[in-house]
């Protein structure tokens, strides 16, 4: 018994090692500068979204950039004390919500982005928005993640004006998963 609570133990603090801070020492990046990233990023969430799950972590990969990561739900969980409530209602909502996460993301990607002055110039800034799906019989086709990956210079380009908001969103990799 004793020794399951050991390796237990042992394994907690391995974990813990691992955990994500907000960014590792380690990094050029200024930890002020990364936080100012996860609250506008929190912000720009809390603003379109009904529930945010996770607030935005970020950790810095060497000779990758920041990866920043955030969890919301698009609807809120079904209630049994209010009604099962309007399911193309739901949909809908949560069509238009993606959209405006999507415009919001990319919006506030080119608007922070530039402030980091611990990125090379080819070193990337990705959010990761995990999509909690409350009710997969409304929105049985909602996408688990939306991925966005933005490079320093293209971010630096839209500040400049050598870039406009189309051309930059064009180049902001955005996937679905």
């Amino acid at each position: 018994m004793t020794r399951r609570i050991m390796t237990g133990l042992a394994s907690l603090a391995l974990l813990g090692l691992g955990a994500p801070r907000a960014v590792p020492a380690a990094a050029d990046v200024d930890p002020e500068q990364a936080l100012a990233l996860t609250a506008a990023i929190d912000a720009r969430l809390g603003a379109i979204v009904p529930t945010v799950f996770q607030e935005a972590k970020a950790t810095y990969l060497e000779d990758y950039g920041l990866v920043v990561t955030a969890e919301v739900a698009l609807a809120p969980p079904r209630n049994p004390f209010v009604g099962p409530g309007d399911p193309d209602l739901i949909r809908s909502q949560s069509v238009a919500r993606l959209d405006a996460l999507e415009d919001g993301a990319v919006e506030v990607l080119g608007e922070q982005v530039p402030e980091i002055d611990g990125l090379t110039a080819e070193e990337r800034v990705t959010l990761v928005i995990y999509l909690i799906n409350p009710n997969p019989v409304d929105l049985p086709d909602l996408p688990a993640q939306l991925v966005f990956a933005v490079r320093k210079s293209d971010a630096d380009a839209l500040r400049s004006g050598a870039l406009d908001d189309a051309a930059f969103r064009q180049r902001v990799n955005i996937r679905e998963d």
